[in-house]
């Protein structure tokens, strides 16, 4: 395995350069490094609080209001207007801008950064919390990985979540989000900012992975069981991506091996629940494994009206997450029910976080960990 880790540290290198330097992809116009991040869209109806004084613009950014001291808004859509208390707003998106270091506070959170309330597609409320992405790591680091882990281990977490995050916002600079919070990274504001992670984000400023020259999403989880996965053995993805390596890092991980019994019945109920139907469900097996053999990539599921397939990732989001808790697992029939004795926690792409934990405790540096996990990608430093 130390063998392996050489080689593959020969493909990366630690360069920087401007953003003129830049191949694939570019800056997201104006906003420079600011990230938009939505928190909720299902709503009709909003509170926010500002505690601080704050002022009120329009997407022409003309002035609405300004107040002199914090307060909680009301946001309503009625009919397709947007109101903020009892007036109604001569525009269907506004911002709301703290003064200075001053925060926001949406069910329980506060959040650095501004807000964007406006109305979406689906006519209902979407508020967006837009903030520099340097400030954004900062709670997401901390979200995804323990504080208290090795401080290598905590700077890999931190240019990785950068990678990503900046990836979506070069794809995303057309659109008015670039991020879904928490489900595509664990963002939840101040309170989960630590002075560990903080510091992790600052030694590593602007730095982000390329792969053969390409901005890509860096992706990564708990827990790969002994190997990582290609992304399109996970979901519909066809981009260029690193190549999977084997991890026998994350052993000491609680969620190296798993175990999970699910009654047939139970998971016919929940996959007519989400629109499938698979009436009369008798057995539950892999239709396909990925070419290294490592992770189911589809699930069959044999029904008195014959056989059907889904993806695994579809499968574990019907049964949920946190019971199916990987796509690594064999099946085994008992009775009515099925058992899925698996490995590792979550998708399974790019960087183990256990194993990245278990590579600093062996004084492996943060670039190194991240040349082993992404191999072939280079670091690139871009002013922000």
């Amino acid at each position: 395995m130390k063998k392996l880790i050489q080689l593959l540290l020969l493909w990366s290198l630690f360069i920087s350069v401007p953003y003129s330097a830049w191949g694939a992809g570019s800056p997201p116009s104006e906003r420079g490094e600011q990230i938009r991040v939505l928190l909720s869209s299902h709503s009709k109806q909003i509170e926010l609080s500002v505690e601080s004084p704050y002022s009120v613009y329009s997407e022409s950014r003309h002035l609405l209001a300004k107040k002199a001291r914090g307060q909680t808004l009301l946001f309503t859509q009625k009919k397709g207007d947007l109101y903020l208390g009892k007036k109604k707003l001569a525009t269907s998106s506004v911002l709301v801008v703290p003064k200075q270091d001053g925060s926001l506070k949406f069910k329980g959170n506060r959040y650095r950064g501004v807000a964007r309330v406006e109305i979406n597609s689906k006519n209902k409320i979407a508020l967006i919390n837009q903030l520099k992405l340097e400030k954004y790591l900062k709670s997401v680091v901390a979200g995804e990985v323990a504080p208290l882990w090795p401080q290598e281990t905590l700077k890999a977490q931190a240019v990785a979540a950068r990678t990503y995050a900046y990836y979506h916002m070069v794809k995303g600079k057309d659109k008015s989000v670039d991020i879904t919070s928490p489900l595509a990274q664990n963002y939840q504001g101040i309170k989960k900012e630590h002075r560990a992670t903080n510091q992790a984000v600052r030694a590593t400023s602007g730095q982000i992975l390329y792969y053969r020259g390409y901005l890509f999403p860096a992706f990564f989880h708990s827990t790969c069981g002994g190997g990582t996965e290609f992304p399109q053995n996970v979901w519909s993805l066809d981009f260029k991506i690193p190549e999977v390596v084997p991890c026998d890092y994350c052993k000491d991980s609680p969620h190296f091996q798993w175990s999970k019994k699910f009654d047939l019945k139970e998971v016919e109920q929940k996959f007519i629940q989400a629109g499938h139907s698979v009436h009369g469900l008798l057995n539950i097996y892999p239709a396909r494994i990925s070419k290294n053999r490592s992770h189911v990539t589809e699930i069959g599921l044999l029904t008195s009206d014959g056989e059907k397939t889904f993806r695994t990732n579809e499968f574990r989001r019907i049964l949920g997450f946190n019971e199916v808790k990987s796509a690594k697992f064999k099946v085994a029939k008992r009775g009515d029910s099925v058992l899925l004795n698996g490995w590792g926690w979550g998708h399974g792409v790019g960087m183990c976080q256990y194993g990245a934990k278990s590579l600093a405790k062996e004084e492996t540096n943060y670039r190194k960990i991240l040349s082993y996990y992404y191999p072939g990608c280079r670091l690139k430093r871009v002013q922000m």
